[in-house]
C-alpha cells in the first residue's frame, strides 16, 4: 500500500467517525429537548396540584397571566421605540 492509499484510508475513517459523532450529536441534542420538556411538564403539574389544593380560581389565575404578558409586551414596545427614537 502505497502512502496516498494510507493516506486517503485514514482521510475516509476519520469522515465516517465525523458523521458518527454528527449522529450521535443530534440524538443527544433530541433526548435533551425531551428530558427539558419532561421536567418543564413536571413543574407546571406541581404548579397546578398546588393551586387546585389552595382551591385558586382558574379565572383570576389567567387574568393574572394575562396581566403580566401584557406588561411584558407593553415594556417589549417601549424598549423597541425607545431604539428606534435613538
Amino acid at each position: 500500500m502505497t502512502k496516498i492509499q494510507k493516506i486517503e484510508e485514514r482521510i475516509s475513517k476519520r469522515k465516517e467517525r465525523i458523521n458518527k459523532y454528527q449522529e450521535k450529536l443530534k440524538e443527544e441534542k433530541n433526548l435533551l429537548k425531551k428530558d427539558e420538556e419532561i421536567l418543564t411538564h413536571i413543574k407546571y403539574e406541581d404548579v397546578i396540584k398546588a393551586l387546585v389544593k389552595n382551591k385558586v380560581d382558574p379565572q383570576d389565575i389567567m387574568q393574572m397571566v394575562n396581566d403580566v404578558v401584557a406588561e411584558d409586551e407593553e415594556q417589549k414596545e417601549s424598549s423597541e421605540n425607545s431604539f428606534k427614537q435613538n
